[in-house]
């Protein structure tokens, strides 16, 4: 298309799994309102019951925007909408430089949102001409999936299924919650509609939880309650909405350099670039690779990361155990904390092309980190939250573990490859690890895949390392403060490895007692201690006043595009959701709220319900001339 025209980005077959996602009932109806009090009475084929839920359906349409470009595909309705649309949204890279270096410092993201369409009646609302359609199209939004640009150019195309963001809870629409007393364990149902006469089932064949302890599908192991209120809301459920999408550059850009891998792959280690305490290991690590490559010459491993300072690390050295911060002393808190620190690639957040690897000190510092620096951040906090301390002063750890200790280890640090991040970092944390009586299982020595989650720190979305559609594809190498152990299994899927690190023909362990033992004197950290420190109270105010501030001109801007549209804020409307910020806050760290008047025994689901409730009947009196659709 010319040696200077600009570059497209490609969708193709855009497809979504919503699960169950129904219009709810209007506001003035009560809570034991049957399906056919809420059901328009235009025709007596209505009064049929599979009619009536069908009319409940949602209709949906995905928007996919990127840059100031985008494109809406066709409304359909179902739960399980296949689109097979193909279409192309232009990429202008900044100054229109196309060379490598300024394509990865590009951080516009693919944004595909769902929204379910309604049709909305205004006669009654505005005055209208003779035979003028007082009918129109209104978007509900449903939930967002992001592939950052920069993960779409390192890999050349992204393809697979994607979790989507949702609300926690939505106005207007209900999901079919998998959390409940009444619920039984089954794999989920939800579907991709392939063809007229195919479809896939199960996309997700995870465990779904109930209040009472019940056995796993999968594991047959005792999902208790401590694992069920941890974990619940990171977990993917039949409430989960999944898309399934494909994208690709056209025509394809300058590939990035790839500096970042030289030490997996050169046959000797230069000492120079090292960390201090590291200049012994070089010649054996360079040893150590050649013998690894012997095994398996496709695979790249990476044992040492470059730090701040410009030095490679060996990777063990940055997992210690770390205190988090009070208030968030538990590993559902810890997962929602970690899940909060923005995020940006080592390209945008730093000059040159080099991956580097920031310490818990550090993120705090910058604000910011990717997947390595989310990643070893939540395995502290973890690591933490497993072997309690009294101090951080804690720098090094001594004692190298037996075999039996490490068979049932349930915490790893995880290096691999995911769609759509490419290269990336995970957590590997055996099921019972979210038990309070971790260890005391008889699956805590089972290192079949079945007995472990896999976590992505960065959203904090946790997968049973038994799924074939997990995102994390490639799984090279797992790290603990001990040790590091290659995979040299034939197949890299986490779904078909034994975690037996113990087992010399599965993994190659890089201390070992017969080459090379664990030091003596341990392995000290890079890591530092952190004294967190609590955010002034004024400057809260002021960054929360920029952001209401931002998200109202925004929405101004957004509806002026709309004939004759004005936009104004209900200030007591506004109050009231403002003050279930901390509500919804609360039950994502902890799983309760404390204000409620409800049965201590109730779920989590019943939680969020009393909470959706209440805002419910609050905006109910406000809105007193509205219907809350």
């Amino acid at each position: 298309r010319g040696e200077r025209e600009t570059s497209r980005m490609r969708v193709t077959n855009p497809r979504v799994a919503i699960t169950q996602i129904n219009r709810d009932r209007p506001l003035d109806n009560t809570n034991n309102a049957t399906l056919e009090d809420t059901a328009p009475l235009l025709s007596e084929n209505l009064f049929d019951e599979a009619k009536i839920k069908d009319k409940l359906r949602a209709r949906t349409v995905m928007e996919v925007s990127f840059q100031e470009n985008s494109f809406v595909t066709p409304s359909i309705e179902g739960v399980s909408p296949e689109w097979k649309y193909l279409s192309s949204l232009p990429f202008h890279p900044p100054r229109d430089d196309f060379s490598p270096l300024n394509l990865q410092q590009v951080r516009d993201d693919i944004v595909f949102t769902l929204f379910a369409v309604n049709i909305q009646d205004d006669r009654d609302n505005t005055a209208h001409l003779e035979g003028e359609s007082t009918t129109r199209e209104e978007r509900r939004y449903i939930g967002k999936f992001t592939v950052p640009f920069s993960t779409l150019y390192r890999t050349g195309r992204v393809e697979g299924i994607f979790r989507a963001d949702t609300p926690v809870f939505n106005f207007g629409y209900n999901h079919i919650r998998s959390i409940g007393r009444q619920s039984n364990i089954q794999p989920s149902n939800l579907v991709l509609t392939a063809t007229a006469s195919s479809m896939w089932t199960s996309i997700f064949e995870c465990s779904c939880f109930t209040s009472n302890p019940v056995q796993s599908v999968i594991t047959n192991d005792v999902v208790s309650e401590d694992r069920i209120k941890e974990i619940s809301y990171f977990f993917g459920g039949k409430e989960t909405t999944y898309f399934q999408i494909m994208i690709t550059l056209d025509p394809p850009l300058a590939a990035p350099d790839s500096t970042n891998i030289k030490l997996a792959i050169q046959s000797t280690i230069n000492p120079s670039t090292l960390h201090m305490p590291d200049k012994a290991y070089a010649a054996y690590t360079s040893t150590w690779l050649r013998s690894l490559q012997n095994k398996c010459s496709d695979r790249l491993f990476k044992i040492f990361a470059m730090s701040s300072a410009g030095l490679d690390v060996f990777i063990p050295r940055y997992l210690i155990p770390q205190k988090p911060p009070d208030g968030f002393l538990s590993k559902r808190a810890c997962l929602h904390l970690v899940s909060l620190i923005p995020f940006l690639p080592d390209t945008q957040s730093f000059v040159g092309e080099s991956d580097l690897w920031c310490t818990t000190y550090q993120v705090f510092d910058i604000g910011c980190g990717d997947e390595e620096e989310h990643a070893v951040v939540l395995y502290n906090y973890f690591y933490y939250l497993h072997n309690p301390i009294t101090s951080q002063s804690t720098s090094t750890l001594l004692a190298y573990p037996s075999d039996d200790v490490l068979k049932r280890e349930s915490l790893y640090l995880v290096l691999g490859k995911a769609i759509p991040e490419g290269d990336t970092v995970y957590i590997l944390a055996r099921k019972t690890f979210f038990d309070k009586n971790d260890g005391n299982s008889s699956t805590s020595s089972n290192t079949k895949p079945s007995s472990f989650y896999l976590i992505n720190p960065c959203t904090g979305n946790i997968y049973d390392a038994s799924d074939i559609d997990c995102p994390l594809k490639e799984l090279l190498a797992i790290v603990s403060p001990f040790n590091y152990w290659a995979n040299i299994q034939p197949l890299l899927t986490p779904s078909d490895l034994d975690f037996d690190v113990t087992n010399q023909k599965l993994w190659i362990s890089y201390f070992n007692r017969d080459n090379f033992p664990y030091p003596s004197t341990g392995l000290s950290s890079i890591q530092s201690d952190i004294n967190y420190i609590p955010t002034g109270m004024s400057y809260a105010l002021e960054v929360e006043n920029l952001i209401k501030d931002n998200i109202k001109r925004n929405m101004r801007r957004w509806r002026s595009k709309r004939i004759q549209s004005t936009t104004t804020f209900h200030p007591e409307s506004c109050l009231v959701l403002t003050e279930t910020l901390p509500k919804l806050e609360q039950w994502k760290r902890t799983g309760r709220v404390d204000d409620l008047s409800i049965d201590s025994n109730s779920t989590q689901s019943d939680v969020l319900d009393s909470v959706q409730f209440d805002v419910r009947n609050k905006l109910r009196m406000v809105l007193r001339t509205r219907d809350l659709k």
